[in-house]
């Protein structure tokens, strides 16, 4: 079976390990790499690796540094904005 090229928003955020609504406020935020096929959102499964990565060593980091560690709702690590 070929690897896929692209996630549903349900597939991602099941592999995220986030809820489907949380992905969706990021993705209208222009926080997570998409493309859209008429109505239907996608995600890359590159572009998702690679911004993932990308944000696995940022976010680590604003826990070891009491200067830049994120607010007690997670909203800073997270980068969904305010309503997350």
């Amino acid at each position: 079976m070929p690897k896929k090229l692209a996630y549903s928003l349900t597939e991602a955020a099941e592999l995220l390990g986030v809820g489907k609504s949380t992905l969706h406020r990021a993705i209208r935020a222009g926080l997570v790499p998409h493309v859209r096929i008429g109505r239907r959102i996608v995600i890359p499964a590159k572009a998702l690796d690679e911004w993932l990565m990308a944000r696995a060593t940022d976010s680590w980091r604003s826990f070891d540094d009491p200067k830049t560690r994120p607010e007690d709702d997670f909203t800073g690590l997270l980068q969904f904005g305010p309503e997350a």
